[in-house]
Formats: C-alpha cells, sequence, structure tokens
C-alpha cells in the first residue's frame, strides 16, 4: 500500500485517540520544546510511582506564629512513612532580645520529651572572626541558635536542617538532626551557625511525632517553620 498524506484539515477533532495509536509509536522525536504544558497533563496523571528514582519533598506540616507566645508546637511533623526529613526555619523573633531558640521532641499524644537526653553542638562563626556556640551533653532540649535579636529589621534567625527518624528500625535512633542557621545578634554582627545534635535513645522508646519552640526566657513574638518529608 503507497503511503498517503493526509492533511491535517482533513481530521476531525479528537478522531485519533489512544486505541488508534500502537505503543511506542510516537516517542521524543515527535515532541518540540514546550509543546506538552501543564493544560495537556490531567489532574493526578503523575503519581508518586511514576517519579521513582526522582528526589522529592513531600511537605508534612507547617507552623506560622505571629502572635506572642510561650511555646509553639509543631505537631504530626513525623510519621511512619519517612525516615528523612527537611525542617525549614524561616524565621524566629523573640519579644525580648537577646534570645536563644530552643525545641524538644513530642511524642504521640502530644507529651513533650525533656529527660536530659539531648546532645548537641552547634558551632558559630561571626563576621567579626569571632567563634564559639552553644553545647551540651546531657541537656534538655537542642538549642540551635542565640543572642537573636527581637527587632523585625533584623529578620531574626532562620536555618534549614536536616533531620533522621528511624521510623523503620525501631531498635535505631530516635532522632538527629544536622544543619546550618544564621542571625543578624544583639552586636549587630552577622553570625552563621553550623552542627548537629541527637537525642540519645531509641525510637521503641521515644518515638517522635513532634517538636515544641520556645525562647529562652520571655516568649517568641514570631515562628514559621516547615517540615517537609524526603522520598527515599
Amino acid at each position: 500500500m503507497s503511503k498517503t498524506t493526509i492533511p491535517t484539515g482533513g481530521i476531525t477533532a479528537d478522531a485519533i485517540n489512544g486505541t488508534l495509536i500502537a505503543d511506542d509509536a510516537i516517542n521524543s522525536e515527535h515532541y518540540t520544546d514546550g509543546s506538552i504544558d501543564t493544560a495537556h497533563v490531567a489532574d493526578s496523571q503523575i503519581t508518586l510511582a511514576k517519579t521513582s528514582g526522582v528526589g522529592n519533598l513531600v511537605k508534612i506540616a507547617g507552623v506560622d506564629s505571629t502572635s506572642d507566645s510561650n511555646g509553639v508546637e509543631l505537631q504530626s511533623c513525623f510519621n511512619n512513612t519517612y525516615d528523612s526529613y527537611m525542617m525549614v526555619v524561616r524565621r524566629y523573633i523573640p519579644t525580648d532580645n537577646n534570645r536563644d531558640l530552643l525545641f524538644q521532641l513530642m511524642t504521640g499524644t502530644n507529651t513533650v520529651i525533656s529527660a536530659a537526653n539531648y546532645f548537641y553542638a552547634f558551632r558559630y562563626y561571626e563576621d567579626t572572626g569571632s567563634v564559639g556556640g552553644p553545647r551540651d551533653d546531657d541537656g534538655e532540649q537542642f538549642k540551635i541558635g542565640a543572642s537573636v535579636t527581637n527587632t523585625e529589621q533584623d529578620g531574626g534567625f532562620s536555618g534549614t536542617y536536616l533531620i533522621t527518624v528511624d521510623k523503620t528500625d525501631t531498635s535505631g535512633n530516635s532522632f538527629k538532626i544536622t544543619g546550618h542557621g544564621g542571625v543578624r545578634n544583639v552586636n549587630g554582627d552577622f553570625t552563621s551557625y553550623f552542627g548537629g545534635g541527637v537525642y540519645n535513645d531509641t525510637t521503641n522508646d521515644v518515638n517522635p511525632t513532634g517538636m515544641k519552640f520556645q525562647s529562652s526566657s520571655g516568649n517568641i513574638s514570631k515562628l514559621q517553620v516547615t517540615v517537609y518529608g524526603i522520598a527515599e
């Protein structure tokens, strides 16, 4: 049979559907850059299963507190689906000047864990060349930033952290955090923090599901924190 060219004007809309196209008949060479946009992809057509091998961040929970509080809870941000998470602290601003950002773990009943099993070391480096940083080997909370001003123009404290919670291995570690943050401190110097910490127990004994944030004294004026699950 000889080949015949059919002009596009001779094909009615929707005349050719999926049943008339053989498997693999259309490949990437038939598409020009930008020819397929979101209007051609139906809702829910691309699922997590179809993006295997591609890194995914899935928002689990977030909190955006803009009124004075002596403690801000981020509940249900760790679940049994993920062992790895990313936490973004957009800003922490205390009501009083020269305060530190602290947080503790919470369990499924939203009970705060205050046992002396918090180990951490967050080193800082100032633009003046000074070094130091908060640390503890038997603390009752994590301290990830210090000397934060209550001046909004300074931007408060912000940072990005990777967190591991051994949900799929209950004999594994309860909680580990590593990351970095930054703040313009009360002396007007920019301070960069980097380091990590661990809650020294197993998920069988202490299974974290959330966190509670506090100032070292006084209240929190503003706090925005978001936690994402990392698909493996």
